[in-house]
């Protein structure tokens, strides 16, 4: 924890939706190596009235649904945000039932908004059960446009063996479709 002048220094998980204030503190919220930051009880958002930072190692667990009204978590942060390069976007499906062509279909997914966000490349990682046929990226630029979003875009099924969700020890697509030979015709 820090000092009354300097924030608040989060190192474990920040879970949930509503609103973190600094009241009448005038420090920041630090993320520290390791830390979580999950808005939403599924997808929803978290509000923080406070400059933020993000030191390496931070992971922001965003959770997308192409059919929902809100299609992302979003971890909204009315003061400015630094140290975005350092931050890990992991994005996961909330919506099982969701396919490739509907993620591209409902582009953009914003997951991190500011008042200012001083880095252009935060790391996207696909997680969880996201078809395997999508790729995820970062559109626009987030310094200009103070907040980061997320486009998905569909992979010809020739190359689905070079896919993270094919390649990736761990995702669970990884042990059903590593046997698909490299090249499929």
């Amino acid at each position: 924890p820090g000092s009354p002048s300097s924030g608040v220094l989060i190192s474990g998980v920040l879970q949930g939706a509503g609103t973190l204030t600094s009241g009448t503190n005038p420090g920041s919220a630090i993320f520290q190596p390791s830390a979580i930051i999950n808005p939403g009880n599924s997808i929803g958002t978290l509000t923080i009235d406070a400059p933020t930072t993000f030191t390496k190692g931070v992971t922001l667990r965003a959770e997308v649904d192409p059919a929902a009204g809100q299609n992302a978590d979003l971890l909204a942060v009315n003061s400015p945000v630094s140290g975005a390069n350092n931050l890990t976007i992991l994005v996961e499906p909330s919506n099982p039932a969701a396919i490739a062509s509907d993620y591209v279909a409902a582009n953009n997914y914003v997951v991190l908004t500011g008042t200012s966000i001083d880095g252009d490349s935060p790391t996207v990682t696909e997680g969880g059960n996201l078809p395997a046929l999508v790729n995820v990226a970062i559109v626009g630029t987030p310094s200009a446009s103070n907040q980061v979003a997320l486009a998905f875009t569909e992979v010809p099924v020739t190359q689905l063996a070079k896919q993270q969700a094919v390649t990736q020890t761990g995702n669970p697509n990884h042990a059903n479709l590593s046997t698909i030979p490299a090249t499929i015709s």
